[in-house]
């Protein structure tokens, strides 16, 4: 996911860089895709209280990432 994740963002700055620097250039990704974010909140919250996470959250939380980046 952190691969499919990386290239997503790579994809969509491309051509946006201009003379930002890489910080930048992922503040204005994220800011871009702040509504879609939003959504992970509650899932990251969840696995945080969690303590102990097993393989089921660690496939939800898979399936969640696939859908951010279309992957």
């Amino acid at each position: 996911c952190q691969a499919g994740l990386t290239v997503r963002v790579l994809k969509d700055i491309n051509g946006k860089s201009g003379n930002l620097k890489k910080e930048s250039m992922l503040e204005e990704w994220l800011k871009d895709h702040n509504t879609l974010l939003q959504k992970f909140e509650p899932l990251f919250s969840e696995l945080r209280r969690a303590g102990t996470v097993d393989l089921t959250m660690l496939m939800v939380a898979e399936q969640r990432l696939r859908q951010l980046y279309g992957g």
